[in-house]
């Protein structure tokens, strides 16, 4: 099977647009991979640990150990920008939260790349999508793995779910979900986060939809190439 970050995209593998934009940001100090990949001068390679929250932390003993904050990326957003990286961390690092995470329009998404279709959530301030980066906090991750685990685990489970976000906060959500219309806004959804990790998670609101727009469906990719690509 082909390990995500080796789809081709334009001649080249997606992780390479994802790295180069990376390493190209002045808000990023070195960049570690996770996965099967062959070794590389713009990167360091750390173990497959078989799922995505034992990835993190496999990521993480590679990095600097002193590092008071870490940017998590998936591999399959092959249009993120050094711009776009840098915009990003400059909002997230004054907030001071343990998980910040960038959310968008979909409606930016969908001008911007057109077919590629998101899951949104309509909040009082308009309908979002979440972005594929996080900053995060190496102590806040290495003193919470198993809240952070559970949370993870728990994301497709409405029963678990509604333990660990409480009955209120659910009930807002399935409510947005099921009338399209809004019971909650960002704020909101911050503190539902922070219940769910356990630790301070602020949103910030990006103007750049390479952050969430990523390529998970076979569709995807053909819907670029019926636009003629990006």
């Amino acid at each position: 099977m082909t390990h995500r970050a080796d789809i081709p995209y334009n001649g080249r593998r997606m992780v390479d647009f994802v790295v180069d934009a990376l390493a190209a940001s002045p808000a990023v100090d070195g960049v570690a991979v996770v996965g099967p990949l062959p070794p590389d001068g713009r990167y360091t390679v750390a173990g497959d640990r078989g799922g995505f929250v034992p990835n993190i932390y496999s990521g993480l003993e590679v990095t600097h150990t002193d590092a008071p904050f870490v940017l998590l990326a998936t591999c399959d957003i092959p249009f993120l920008t050094a711009e776009s990286v840098t915009d990003f961390v400059e909002a997230a690092l004054p907030l001071d939260a343990d998980l910040v995470w960038p959310v968008v329009t979909v409606e930016a998404c969908y001008a911007r790349y057109p077919g590629i279709k998101r899951t949104a959530l309509t909040l009082h301030e308009g309908n979002y999508t979440g972005g594929n980066l996080m900053l995060l906090k190496p102590s806040f991750l290495r003193s919470n793995e198993p809240r952070i685990s559970q949370a993870f685990a728990a994301r497709k489970s409405p029963l678990r779910l509604g333990a660990m976000l409480g009955p209120g906060t659910l009930m807002r959500v399935l409510l947005t979900l099921a009338l399209k219309r809004p019971f909650a806004d960002i704020a909101s959804l911050e503190q539902a986060v922070s219940r769910l990790i356990g630790g301070k998670a602020r949103a910030v609101v990006s103007g750049f939809p390479e952050l969430a727009t990523d390529i998970d469906r076979a569709g995807d990719l053909a819907a670029l190439q019926a636009n003629g690509g990006v």
